[in-house]
């Protein structure tokens, strides 16, 4: 497709290299889950805090994105998909850890009969 000569460059959309947003936002959260997996974390805690981050990175990215698939509120469906794992994220991030089932005493689990 042609894009006519006699056209000014205002008429022509103008689009911002969103790849290019998306790879520098990529390389920083890399190193940030690199520093924080450093850390003693729960499991799950470092696939949260990626969904935190790539939610967040995504959800902003959304806005100079040259698309027209609005949903819901003016927001794209990657923004509505990225609010639900910026909240798993959370979740992840927040929960508490397990806590061990409760077992029998060791004298009741070899004897099968409460220790007095």
């Amino acid at each position: 497709m042609e894009i006519d000569p006699s056209l000014p460059d205002t008429a022509v959309l103008a689009v911002h290299p969103t790849q290019l947003y998306e790879v520098a936002a990529g390389v920083l959260m890399f190193a940030l889950l690199w520093r924080l997996s450093r850390h003693a974390l729960r499991a799950g805690q470092l696939f949260g805090a990626f969904l935190v981050l790539y939610g967040v990175e995504r959800f902003a990215v959304e806005f100079v994105r040259a698309k027209g698939d609005r949903i819901v509120f003016g927001l794209t469906t990657s923004q509505v998909a990225s609010m639900a794992a910026l909240a798993v994220g959370l979740w992840l991030w927040a929960r508490r850890p397990e806590r061990p089932a409760k077992s029998a005493a060791p004298e009741e689990a070899a004897s099968g009969a409460p220790a007095s």
